[in-house]
């Protein structure tokens, strides 16, 4: 038997469902798709991160890091401050550009030792790699020319002032001092500004990392910290990976499944708010199985959703999560966004082109949008008496 509100006006003509408009169900379509997303981030963020071990790991992480911290201050490629902060690498280099691009630098008057490269190749090398004089530091780290005779051909000239001119701390000539100022100042319109600026960075850059790698080949526990931490920082991703699509699939299980098997109506929120029915051939409401079959089809088609619940937590960084090892590559979140997007776009599709607007659940289930809305089924329901009108005056 066909629903009341289909009897109640198409008695005569025995006229099957009005099928729902294209907009509205888009709309309601979209609606159910920003509730999945809304939940998904919530309950994410609320009970399933955490319910995968992100914290746990992350404190494992942070002891990991603590300790391999500690090895870099003892061999002076860190410093621990006063107030407990750590300087690190960035920290130095930011330090290393002021420190040479002026000595009137408040930081360095207070605390020399920032100069994290002259102390650890001067001064705190490891007991089987030789350390350097200060002249040996400012030729073979630095690569300052070795005598003041000549032109001057680095970015760099020694302390003149100094009693030993050789052995002093290097300094930037003013003319390089003045476009390396102009240019952290935000004067970036001349090439000599820039190629100042970048030697300092490459400078810096290849020999800290120089520094580094002493300590990587040098120190086994240092070694061991940092394959241990890759291993806990590899964990926490696939963990998150799954928790992502956990949210994913319980927010689905609810907006796709339970809440339409209410009454068996099959009925989301969407849809409901649209005024829109589920119905099957004859205009009766779906059966239950072809609700269990209607939310299999969406939970795959607005897959999409799961790396988008990823950023509310991860920023972009969520496409580039883990998900498997296939094929001796490792396959990111991102495939989601591909399948939901070519699925739900076959699906749009689908329902324009077929003649009973079937989207791809539709189809799957054997299942049909009708309206709910009075005003469309009397309108409907008019339009055809006037052609059963037309039809008999013709007659």
């Amino acid at each position: 038997m066909a629903p009341n509100y289909i009897q109640n006006y198409n008695q005569e003509d025995e006229v099957a469902s009005v099928r729902g408009g294209s907009l509205r169900r888009i709309l309601a379509e979209l609606a159910d798709v920003f509730i999945v997303f809304i939940l998904a981030a919530t309950i994410y963020g609320l009970a399933f991160q955490n319910l995968f071990g992100y914290n746990k790991i992350s404190n494992q992480m942070s002891e990991v890091q603590s300790d391999m911290t500690d090895i870099l201050v003892d061999r002076h490629l860190s410093m621990r401050l006063t107030d407990g902060n750590v300087y690190l690498r960035d920290d130095f280099e930011t330090q290393f550009y002021k420190y040479y691009l002026s000595k009137k630098t408040d930081i360095y008057a207070e605390d020399p030792k920032r100069d994290v490269l002259q102390q650890y190749f001067t001064g705190y090398r490891m007991e089987n790699l030789p350390k350097l004089t200060q002249f040996e530091y400012n030729t073979t780290i630095l690569g300052l020319p070795e005598t003041l005779d000549g032109e001057n051909t680095s970015y760099f000239v020694y302390d003149t002032s100094a009693a030993d001119p050789l052995n002093a701390e290097p300094m930037f000539s003013d003319t390089t001092q003045a476009n390396l100022l102009d240019y952290l100042a935000g004067n970036q319109d001349t090439l000599d500004k820039v190629n100042a600026y970048e030697g300092v960075t490459k400078i810096f850059n290849d020999n800290y990392t120089i520094a580094l790698k002493e300590v990587v080949d040098n120190d086994t526990n240092y070694l061991n910290l940092s394959f241990k931490y890759y291993l806990l920082n590899g964990k926490r991703a696939y963990l998150q990976s799954a928790a992502i699509i956990a949210s994913y699939l319980f927010c689905s299980i609810l907006a796709f499944l339970v809440v339409p098997l209410i009454k068996v109506t099959g009925l989301t929120i969407g849809k409901r708010v649209a005024k829109l029915t589920v119905d099957d051939r004859d205009g009766n409401t779906a059966k239950w199985w072809q609700i269990v079959i209607r939310f299999f089809v969406q939970t795959f088609a607005y897959c999409f959703v799961i790396p988008l619940t990823g950023i509310m937590g991860f920023g972009l960084s969520a496409f580039r999560m883990p998900l498997m090892e296939a094929f001796g590559s490792t396959v990111e979140l991102s495939v989601f966004l591909l399948i939901g997007l070519l699925l739900s776009l076959a699906s749009l599709i689908f329902m324009f082109v077929t003649p009973n607007k079937q989207s791809l659940h539709d189809l799957a289930s054997m299942t049909f949008i009708n309206t709910s809305d009075i005003k469309l089924i009397r309108d409907e329901q008019a339009r055809r008496e006037a052609e059963k009108e037309a039809q008999k005056e013709n007659e």
